[in-house]
């Protein structure tokens, strides 16, 4: 059946809605693969520099598994599992939306396009509306037909390529990470942690970035401590447990961040670095600011965590 141009211009106009909605979703789940990918392989190398101390204490292992009766590489290893889940999740939620939604979208924008064409050609082939009112439109059909091949060629195309990562892949990607950690000399592991530390805990503007992250990580502890108390006095267990665990987040994620900046105070490679540095103040500084709030926000957590109803 025949469409007019009225019909043509809303099927378009909601194809590029719904690519725009599509793109949003694909930034976001780049953005969310990207920051929990990011927080999992720190976590690795953190269990690679736990495994090297045990290795030192006499432990000996060729796989994380041999090293999971330690508790801190239990727990370390519990964390990356828990990151790894988020990115499964994360990946099934994007590649149901590549399979259903973004699918139907990319048909729908090739049927109307075949459909636009073939009005436009038909509307010219027929000589009985030459002079009707069936051809009045044919230069705005003719319009709209540019219009969407110039967005072909554009955000569609960009829409229309997108192939979502796999969980199989990120499965894959963590076990290497672990295998190399596993299989790291400790000279291999303590130079690669000191380069990280040179790159990040010496360089001011992450080093900042992070003092600012922490404090309003720690903001947020203590907000959740301040809600759990307020759950306490109200005899409410589950805002209370709530609050607990929303608290606890947030001092792994400064302890995490603050062991880092420890670690490289006990190192004298790096802190041979920074007493050459000309900001040798501002990292001293913020490396201490950083640990600040981690402490702050476990005194508050364990004064939380001792409240029972």
């Amino acid at each position: 059946m025949a469409k007019d141009l009225a019909e043509f211009t809303k099927a378009f106009a909601t194809i590029k809605g719904d690519v725009t909605a599509g793109m949003e979703q694909i930034k976001k789940n780049a953005a969310a693969i990207a920051q929990t990918s990011g927080v999992m392989h720190e976590g690795v190398k953190e269990v690679g520099l736990r495994v090297q101390k045990l290795k030192d204490m006499g432990e000996t292992g060729a796989s994380v598994n041999d090293f999971m009766s330690d508790p801190e590489v239990k727990s370390m290893m519990g964390s990356v599992n828990a990151y790894m889940k988020q990115i499964e999740a994360e990946c099934n939620r994007i590649g149901a939306l590549h399979a259903g939604s973004f699918k139907k979208t990319i048909a729908t924008f090739w049927d109307t396009k075949k459909s636009l064409e073939a009005e436009i050609a038909a509307r010219k082939k027929a000589v009985s509306t030459k002079l009707g009112t069936g051809n009045k439109s044919l230069p705005d059909l003719e319009k709209l037909l540019a219009e969407m091949n110039k967005y072909k060629d554009a955000q569609f195309a960009s829409f229309e390529v997108f192939t979502p990562e796999t969980a199989a892949e990120h499965r894959s990607e963590l076990d290497k990470w672990i295998k190399d950690e596993m299989s790291k000399t400790k000279a291999a592991a303590l130079s690669a942690f000191q380069k990280e530390m040179d790159e990040q805990a010496l360089n001011v503007r992450v080093l900042n970035g992070n003092v600012g992250k922490a404090k309003t990580t720690l903001a947020e502890v203590l907000k959740d401590c301040a809600a759990g108390e307020k759950a306490h006095k109200a005899k409410q267990l589950k805002p209370l447990m709530d609050a607990k665990l929303a608290a606890a987040e947030g001092v792994k994620e400064l302890s995490d961040m603050a062991g880092k900046y420890e670690r490289a105070q006990q190192d004298q490679w790096i802190m041979s670095k920074l007493r050459t540095s000309k900001d040798k103040g501002a990292i001293e500084s913020g490396m201490k600011s950083v640990i600040e709030s981690r402490n702050a926000a476990k005194a508050a957590l364990n004064k939380l965590a001792a409240l029972k109803l």
